[in-house]
């Protein structure tokens, strides 16, 4: 009996064992504190051997100490190396604290040597930023200590360019930048600011570069690169002024922390002026014939790879004699289409054709080329199956193979909805849109309203043909603020080249409120050049909405919508029509400026601006509101913005605890909160203020009470 019992109270002894486990699992997991403050603090570097600063060097092994585990993150793009290395040293972490970092080439005699860690050095487990953490040594019986200082910024956006290779040459012939590895190179920061040290007194040439290949050199037409003419002279560093509280060894003084050190330039090098590198891409223009083909049957279509400056000309092959050929320009500029006139060529299958235009060589030199081409339109299986049935039906039989294309012989017209900045406004054209090119226009059945008008009295205008375009017509009218716009056009009103009328249509033209749109006037205070000027206007986003050539010093802008606008303006000193970037070693890019801040449109407000371009920085130019279109280079990924999880921690204690929540000091000392005393000293404060505060309260209420009192009495003996 009693076995069976044991055997019984088993298996629920076990179940309730388990059972226990989870309950007790489960209300540890759900009370479980955290683990105190988060560590916040950058590695601290301790020593070195040999020493920072250190001359005569033979080791080519470096051996960094720090004060707690440390790593290299990203070490390729983070730690620069000067002079650059053909072969690139070895690092490695040695024994958590320690890095190591050992030389493949030789060291070359009397000369200066940089590891620029930059954002590399992160502790082991927070990743904590050692930051601009830079070892230097010299081979020679000195250091050297001249240094050049400035800033890289993109010379069409103004933007700072961070994490772009900078470096010196102290040769200084003007083809150095294409031939030779840089002598000494430093990294930009997020501002575009760069330091490049430990350089030797003396004249150099400067350079910024987006270094693809990690030549040290301009080799690539898709890298962008900056450069200077003139040469630069290295200077002394500034002068520090070191905290009394800040005491260290004499070899980690080039180290700079923001928490360990207070810098102060002396006025004797506060007169330096940073140089300005203007950064861009030169790519090297291209003309050729990216795509050719037959559309539909009577359109010949030439896609090109860059916007076209001259029109192409086509001439058919085997052809008895000349045919009529329309050309049609898109808006960008690089699709040409060609409409073919004649209706018995149309129904051939193929044709052979002659295209010439410019073509741009290696060297960017303009050449007339030209090519023999094959078309060849084959219909779509659906619509040859259509003309199956008809030819079985009713014996209808297709005249050409224009009834096979897109428009089909009919004669459609539409509102051309091309998007524009003046949409709505009296600057937004009337314009019409057919499905083929124009042939005729019968003006007498065309007849314009206002929308609503009971005696639909005729409004006048006047039609212009597109030039780029034979599809396109604008209706030009004298159109008036708050007022729609009814189009008539009875049948036959418009004639296509193959024959075909349009039939009875009617469009609508809206044009919205006078409150919806403003003005903006500029005055161009500073001398303008004697080359094109261009004045454009921008959104937010960089788009630039509209293009204006400058005619004269007041420049004004009518009919614009309501919103915020940012002005930017370009030199065109080679008459080209477009910003051009720089050329090496040739060239500079051409002047950009832009209107420091946002220029707000309100409604039937004229808002007028001056403009003096020359009195402020480059580097200051570019609005604050503008969004940045930079890309992030892949340098910088290794750079990261750390979220401060003390504060975090902070504002989680305090909604979990309230007031009960008392860290230590030391836990304190890390949050950056003040001590238990200093604390309780401010809450002591602060309730002696409080008392102040109702003690004088309450020596003012007794007065006021009996006055009250008085005229309570004073009112009820009158009554």
């Amino acid at each position: 009996m009693k076995n069976t019992i044991q055997k019984l109270l088993m298996p629920i002894s076990i179940l309730a064992f388990f059972v226990g486990i989870l309950w007790i699992g489960g209300c540890a997991k759900q009370a479980s504190p955290e683990g105190g403050p988060y560590d916040m603090i950058a590695p601290r570097f301790i020593k070195s051997v040999p020493l920072n600063g250190a001359v005569e060097v033979k080791d080519k092994k470096i051996k960094l100490y720090f004060d707690e585990n440390v790593k290299i993150e990203r070490q390729s793009e983070n730690v620069i190396f000067s002079p650059p290395q053909i072969t690139p040293p070895q690092i490695s972490h040695g024994m958590g604290k320690c890095i190591i970092v050992e030389y493949e080439d030789e060291l070359l005699p009397n000369t200066t040597y940089t590891i620029d860690f930059t954002n590399g050095i992160v502790d082991l487990n927070e990743g904590n930023v050692l930051e601009g953490f830079v070892f230097a040594f010299s081979t020679g019986a000195y250091l050297d200590t001249m240094q050049i200082r400035g800033r890289v910024i993109d010379a069409s956006s103004l933007e700072n360019m961070g994490n772009i290779m900078v470096g010196v040459y102290d040769d200084l012939s003007d083809s150095i930048f294409t031939k030779k590895a840089m002598k000494r190179t430093a990294r930009t920061k997020s501002d575009g600011t760069f330091v490049i040290t430990n350089l030797p007194k003396g004249r150099y040439r400067v350079y910024a570069l987006e270094d693809m290949d990690r030549t040290f050199s301009y080799t690539q037409n898709s890298e962008g690169f900056a450069f200077l003419k003139d040469t630069v002279e290295a200077s002394p560093p500034p002068k520090i002024k070191v905290d009394s509280t800040f005491q260290k060894e004499k070899q980690d003084s080039i180290v700079e922390t923001k928490q360990e050190m207070k810098k102060e330039v002396s006025k004797d090098n506060s007169k330096e002026q940073e140089i300005i590198l203007l950064f861009s891409t030169h790519l090297r223009k291209t003309q050729n014939l990216q795509k050719s083909e037959r559309l539909f049957p009577e359109v010949l279509s030439f896609v090109f790879s860059s916007p076209l400056d001259s029109l192409p000309s086509l001439r058919l092959i085997s052809i008895e004699k000349n045919v009529p050929i329309l050309l049609e320009l898109s808006e960008d500029k690089k699709e040409v289409k060609f409409w073919i006139t004649d209706t018995l060529l149309i129904q051939k299958d193929t044709l052979m054709g002659e295209l010439s235009y410019f073509s741009i060589d290696s060297l960017e030199k303009k050449y007339l080329k030209k090519d023999t081409l094959q078309f060849i339109y084959r219909a779509s299986k659906i619509k040859k199956k259509k003309q199956k049935v008809d030819s079985l039906g009713a014996k209808k039989k297709v005249d050409s193979l224009v009834k096979d294309s897109i428009n089909s012989f009919l004669l459609k017209v539409e509102k051309n909805t091309k998007e524009s900045i003046y949409k709505g406004s009296l600057k937004d054209p009337f314009m019409l849109s057919l499905s083929e090119p124009i042939a005729s226009v019968d003006t007498m059945l065309w007849n314009l309203f206002l929308k609503g008008d009971s005696l639909q009295e005729k409004q006048a205008f006047r039609l212009k043909r597109s030039l780029a375009n034979p599809r396109l017509i604008e209706l030009i009218a004298e159109p008036r603020y708050g007022i729609s716009y009814i189009l008539s056009l009875e049948e036959g009103a418009l004639l296509g080249i193959y024959g075909e009328k349009s039939k009875k249509t009617e469009l609508e033209f809206k044009v919205e409120e006078e409150n919806k749109f403003g003005s903006l006037e500029i005055a161009l205070l500073d001398s303008l050049p004697t080359c094109p000027v261009f004045v454009e206007l921008l959104n937010k986003q960089n788009k630039v909405l509209d293009s204006l050539l400058v005619q004269d010093t007041l420049l004004r802008i009518e009919h614009l919508p309501v919103g915020n606008y940012f002005i930017r303006m370009w030199f065109d000193k080679n008459g080209d029509g477009e910003w051009t970037p720089a050329i090496y070693p040739r060239q500079y890019p051409e002047p950009m400026y832009y209107f420091p801040k946002v220029c707000v449109v309100r409604g039937k407000i004229l808002t007028r601006e001056d403009w003096h371009w020359e009195n402020l920085a480059l580097e200051k130019q570019r609005p604050k509101d503008l969004e940045r279109i930079q890309k992030k280079s892949s340098n910088n990924r290794g750079v990261r913005e750390r979220r401060n999880l003390n504060e975090e921690y902070i504002e989680r204690m305090r909604k979990r605890f309230g007031d009960r929540w008392n860290p230590s000091n030391k836990d304190r000392k890390i949050l950056g909160l003040p001590s238990r005393e200093e604390e309780k000293k401010e809450r002591e404060a602060s309730k002696n203020k409080k008392k102040q505060r109702k003690l004088k309260k309450d020596s003012i209420s007794p007065k006021s009470n009996s006055e009250e009192k008085l005229k309570l009495k004073e009112v009820g003996a009158k009554n």
